[in-house]
């Protein structure tokens, strides 16, 4: 049951959680990039 609430908290989340989420996946996909090209 935790595992099902957590999983719809992350999902859904509020717009700024949703948001910020987002943007933490963006920077760490940067970084991997940054690392693979330099």
């Amino acid at each position: 049951v935790e595992a099902m609430v957590n999983k719809v908290a992350v999902g859904k989340g509020t717009g700024k959680s949703k948001k910020l989420a987002e943007q933490d996946a963006a920077k760490n996909a940067l970084k991997a990039e940054g690392q693979l090209n330099g």
